[in-house]
């Protein structure tokens, strides 16, 4: 980030004091959608005890995980500027983080780190590292800090409201001129990985769903689907793959209208919905890709008036909560925002970490990380975290470290190849999902995967065969 150089006084040794920091969960949500967040509010003093006044400050503040020197979850730096007093008052935080603290917080610690660049010159000093003991209440005084020395100025309601109760503790042992002695203890590294479900994945909000939670746009939020959607044409049934890797590949070469068996591979809009169009049977392999347009409209998405041409709109899924309406396609729109624009958690160093490219259970693909996601500290942490232009061979995972990762929420899109008409190439790795957006007479937008290579393509013709990963709104 830049830094202020309006002021060209000289530079000389300041110190900061925490006199009171208040840890507050935003609740209310005003029309300007204002985010969660916690409350940060400090006093800095100079060297000669005198408040720094009027003055621009670059602070850093993070979120660490397990331990003071755990892995971080959350950075973030900003300027700030004190008042008359000395004081300032900032935000920091989002909704998604405030969610992992208060739905962890009671199995795995997490310490606020409060650092500045008091000399401007890019040079952050570390002020403070401070548990969070608890965010299940509106407001939680903290700890003072000076000159390295710190003391606990909580009140009992502090500790009564910690998950810890009576043993809230600080990050450092000293004494402070000011205050009584702190006791202080150093807080053990903790497993993020559970025997149980964390907190904030009890369920799948619907049969079918996976527990993790996507934000799809700024004001929408989703579960994904089990596993790829499949067909059966002669029973006319509808399922979930039952394994997040698992797809049917050369069983698509016998699609046809009495095929009893099992497809995974779909013509775009062909949910079985009698729109107009020529093409609408799942198991349609014309080759026109003109025939595949809802209402017979080249215009016409999988949305609103033709929301039925939608897989997961107009069927019931066996195994997906067996009623229609209850599962949808994601548009192009949703898709980019999901692997490019939203917000999350900070995962092996890697901020707002969305996906990583890979191969689980031998089948290569694509991880999507759920928007609290935090990955379990005995595997081996993800590389290429946000990188399209990866190869799937840069992480690795076997079945039981897959069912770790799962446990806390990962989506795994895998390799679906691709078909025209009855017979699927077999040659490139492909990952190819249908979007629910048109373009043109021709095309419709499907996200395209393989490797050195991952976008959302515009090209998609409509009449080739591929795979549908279903989501629920929540």
């Amino acid at each position: 980030m830049p830094y202020h150089k309006a002021d060209q006084s000289p530079k000389h040794p300041i110190i900061t004091c925490i006199l009171f920091v208040a840890l507050c969960i935003c609740l209310s949500c005003a029309a300007s959608a204002q985010q969660q967040g916690i409350t940060f509010h400090a006093v800095i003093y100079d060297h000669q005890g005198l408040p720094i006044t009027n003055r621009n400050v670059a602070i850093r503040i993070s979120v660490r995980q397990g331990a003071t020197d755990g892995s971080i979850i959350y950075s973030n730096e900003q300027y700030v500027s004190t008042d008359s007093k000395g004081a300032f008052t900032t935000i920091i935080g989002s909704p998604l983080l405030m969610r992992t603290l208060r739905e962890n917080s009671a199995e795995t610690a997490f310490f606020l780190c409060y650092e500045s660049d008091i000399n401007a010159d890019g040079t952050y000093l570390t002020n403070s590292i401070q548990q969070l003991v608890s965010l299940a209440v509106p407001a939680l005084t903290a700890t003072a800090v000076c000159n390295n020395n710190e003391t606990e100025i909580t009140s009992s309601a502090i500790a009564a409201a910690s998950p810890y109760g009576n043993q809230a503790k600080t990050s450092t042992a000293s004494n402070h001129p000011s205050t009584a002695n702190a006791t202080a203890a150093e807080q053990p590294a903790k497993n993020i990985q559970s025997n149980t479900t964390p907190s904030h994945l009890n369920a799948a909000r619907i049969t079918g769903a996976k527990a993790g939670e996507f934000s799809v746009s700024e004001r929408r939020t989703v579960q994904f689907s089990q596993g790829n959607l499949q067909y059966n044409p002669y029973s006319h049934t509808w399922r979930f793959a039952e394994e997040q890797y698992s797809t049917l590949r050369n069983s698509n070469n016998n699609i046809a209208d009495d095929y009893d068996g099992w497809i995974d591979l779909f013509g775009w809009g062909t949910s079985g919905w009698n729109s107009g169009a020529k093409a609408f049977k799942p198991s349609s392999t014309d080759t026109i890709a003109e025939n595949y347009s809802p209402g017979n409209d080249m215009n016409n998405d999988l949305t609103g008036k033709y929301a039925n041409a939608d897989w997961g709109v107009y069927n019931s899924i066996e195994n997906g909560g067996g009623r229609p309406g209850e599962w949808r396609t994601l548009t192009r729109d949703e898709w980019h925002y999901l692997f490019y624009k939203r917000q999350t958690n900070t995962v092996c160093d890697e901020r707002n970490a969305r996906f990583a490219k890979a191969i689980v259970c031998d089948i290569e693909g694509v991880i999507l990380l759920p928007d609290n996601y935090i990955h379990p500290a005995t595997l081996t942490p993800l590389k290429s975290i946000n990188l399209g232009t990866a190869t799937y061979k840069q992480n690795i995972y076997n079945n039981s470290e897959w069912q770790q990762m799962e446990h806390y929420g990962a989506i795994f899109l895998p390799k679906t190849y691709c078909r025209y008409a009855n017979e699927v190439d077999n040659g490139k790795v492909l990952c190819d999902y249908w979007t629910s957006t048109h373009i043109d007479n021709r095309f419709a937008y499907y996200v395209y995967i393989l490797d050195y290579s991952l976008d959302i393509k515009g090209n998609g013709n409509r009449n080739y065969g591929r795979a549908v990963r279903l989501v629920h709104d929540l």
